[in-house]
């Protein structure tokens, strides 16, 4: 298995800090850190982060924004690649805001292309089905903040097609990544517990296995008044690779 995030260069500390829970916690799997441009690159390479240089011409140009997220990036949405660009039957994604807590347990996806956390805010999730094409009210959205893939289920089933039409729809998101892959998805995926992607800003329950610093205003290298602050310095280590 291998463990995947993305970031440019605004999200180095990020970075460093899920490489270091991946390793304290998850060293037996394999890790990668995705990068679109050469100074991020490079950089991550020289700190001694396993990265990958993806083009940026595998995703469309104008890569659909939302309210919450006015700009775009290829680190965004360069998850929708993963199954494409990597050869293990089973990755997870990580958001580069988030860091590993515990040793992440085995999961079986099943037929299923990908699993995932489903978003629990009724504003976010009423906001996906009521853009679905097929229009079913009890679509469940999922949150893109960790996911994991099924190679050879997300394939078979076109995903990456799939996504990329769902980025043509002349739809006001709420949230980029996340409406685009729900409505790729129709509610076909795996549901994982929440303690899979617990936001830092809700509080963590006792069995979180992964934090999620999820927001601008809650990136704990921007801002020093966010909850669970020394949890996370605790893996950034003052940007020390362990």
């Amino acid at each position: 298995m291998r463990i995947v995030t993305a970031c440019d260069m605004n999200y180095v500390p990020g970075a460093i800090a899920l490489y270091n829970s991946y390793k304290q916690h998850n060293p037996e799997h394999k890790f990668s850190c995705m990068a679109h441009d050469e100074e991020t690159y490079k950089h991550l390479k020289s700190i001694g982060i396993p990265t990958k240089l993806v083009a940026r011409d595998l995703l469309p140009e104008n890569l659909p924004i939302s309210s919450l997220w006015p700009q775009a990036s290829m680190a965004m949405y360069s998850r929708l690649l993963i199954p494409d660009i990597y050869e293990e039957e089973k990755t997870i994604w990580i958001d580069a805001d988030a860091i590993i807590i515990k040793k992440l347990p085995n999961i079986n996806i099943g037929t299923y292309p990908c699993a995932g956390v489903v978003v629990s805010s009724p504003t976010i999730a009423s906001q996906v089905r009521g853009i679905c094409v097929k229009r079913i009210e009890e679509l469940p959205a999922i949150h893109a903040g960790v996911i994991a893939y099924n190679k050879t289920e997300w394939k078979k089933d076109k995903m990456l097609e799939r996504c990329l039409d769902a980025m043509k729809y002349n739809y006001e998101f709420i949230c980029a990544v996340q409406s685009v892959l729900s409505l790729a998805l129709e509610g076909n995926f795996l549901e994982l517990p929440y303690e899979w992607d617990a936001f830092t800003s809700w509080g963590l329950p006792d069995n979180t296995l992964i934090a999620h610093y999820c927001g601008y205003n809650y990136l704990p290298w921007v801002h020093k008044d966010i909850p669970y602050l020394n949890l996370w310095n605790k893996y950034y280590n003052n940007g020390v690779i362990l």
